[in-house]
């Protein structure tokens, strides 16, 4: 073999070989990622891309860490997103079976849904297009039930009045998904984002307007949702103060008065901190209820819901 054969050996050998002072494991680069180190996580990751080849799960990987990181850069710009879409979206084309595609789709998705920088303009239907897509392509997969969750909500945040067609789509793709998936693990929260929802904008929307009777109806449709949540397990529990009052005010505003008591008692007994306590024993009291004492040192805890991770890391 030639010296110049030798050298071009060893340099190409070489250039496989982590730079000194750079992240020699995918653990490392991680470790940073963890860490918030965005810049030095970025690098990292875009060495191990660079030293394996697609459609190889090690650069899949590391393609992946490299758009997490970029994406959140400091200070955010146009070029960091620009650059994070790019690296998702060539997961897609260059390894759309493996386990980092849909939560590529579900990452540009996001991007389109947030605002990045300054000057950004959300995309919610380019959101809503990609969180579906996700759910549609893999339907039976934990993901598709976080993508239809991403996929009303992008449809409510359009808060369309006077008429609220979008936010009336998005709760009806999450009633429906809901009906056709009594068991999925995201019951509570999704029970609790409908709950949200008849509440604002749609019941709010009633009361300004004077319409007293739809503002029942909506109210009457959100405290069903936060019945569900209530019994399926809170997914804060013990910071659901703020909800169980809004139940509990709900409650008196439709004539439910045994649903008032309850939710009164349990701001009492399972949240006495969340600065409600007081005026619900004045609640109960005026009600003809049994009044609870307030005792922060014994409060009774909230069955939380048994909630699935919404973002899969790289560990």
């Amino acid at each position: 073999m030639t010296l110049k054969s030798l050298l071009l050996l060893a340099l190409s050998a070489g250039a496989l070989l982590p730079l000194s002072g750079q992240a020699q494991t995918m653990e490392e680069a991680r470790d940073e990622l963890a860490a918030f180190n965005w810049d030095a996580a970025y690098k990292h990751f875009t060495i191990l891309a660079a030293n394996a080849k697609p459609p190889s799960e090690t650069w899949a990987q590391a393609t992946f860490g490299a758009a997490a990181a970029v994406s959140n850069r400091q200070p955010a710009s146009k070029d960091f997103a620009d650059e994070a879409a790019k690296l998702y979206q060539s997961i897609v084309d260059s390894t759309p079976q493996s386990k980092y595609a849909p939560r590529s789709i579900m990452k540009l998705a996001r991007l389109k849904e947030l605002r990045d920088y300054p000057g950004d303009t959300p995309d919610l239907d380019g959101a809503v297009e990609l969180y579906l897509k996700v759910a549609k392509t893999w339907p039976n997969e934990p993901i598709a039930s976080e993508a239809t969750l991403r996929a009303a909500a992008g449809r409510v945040q359009a808060y369309d009045a006077p008429g609220f067609t979008k936010v009336l789509s998005g709760i009806s793709l999450l009633e429906q998904w809901i009906a056709d998936h009594p068991k999925d693990p995201y019951l509570s929260i999704m029970y609790q984002y409908l709950g949200d929802t008849y509440f604002l904008p749609l019941s709010t929307s009633a009361l300004n307007a004077g319409d007293s009777e739809k503002m029942k109806q909506f109210y009457a449709k959100s405290l069903a949702c936060y019945d569900k949540v209530n019994t399926l397990g809170w997914t804060d529990a013990g910071n659901q103060g703020p909800i169980l009052w809004r139940c509990a005010v709900m409650s008196e505003a439709i004539g439910n008065t045994p649903s008032a008591i309850k939710y009164y008692t349990q701001i009492i007994d399972q949240t006495p901190t969340s600065g409600k306590a007081f005026e619900s024993q004045l609640a109960l009291k005026r009600l003809g209820a049994p009044v609870p004492e307030i005792d922060l040192a014994h409060k009774k805890s909230a069955r939380p819901a048994t909630q699935p991770a919404t973002q899969e890391g790289l560990r």
